[in-house]
């Protein structure tokens, strides 16, 4: 995996399960999407974003615990972050704890 910096000492990603689970959603969400002939399809702007999305959704959705309401924030790379996560803000539907949304604009073709 990847040892991140943030702490000092480095902190190894693959002790985090959400890292791991992660990673190997990438190559599940590209060989799905793009077939065994095009497996780098998720690497221009917007794709990649949503392959970043679909990967984080599964280690969050796998993460998540019996107690945990829609109301939980829930943090990617809590461990390795240093209970700060390494996302911008926490996952969650309130729009208070994360405000950030989608907004894809295409070009005309």
């Amino acid at each position: 995996m990847y040892l991140f910096d943030i702490t000092n000492p480095k902190r190894d990603g693959a002790l985090e399960n959400d890292i791991p689970i992660h990673e190997y959603q990438h190559g599940i969400t590209n060989r799905l999407t793009g077939g065994s002939s095009n497996a780098e399809c998720l690497e221009a702007d917007i794709s990649a974003g949503l392959d970043e999305g679909f990967s984080d959704s599964v280690a969050v959705f796998i993460n998540r615990r019996k107690n945990h309401t829609r109301h939980d924030p829930v943090l990617m790379g809590e461990y390795v972050g240093d209970g700060k996560g390494i996302r911008t803000r926490p996952y969650s539907t309130d729009m208070n704890v994360n405000n950030l949304t989608c907004k894809c604009i295409l070009p005309h073709l």
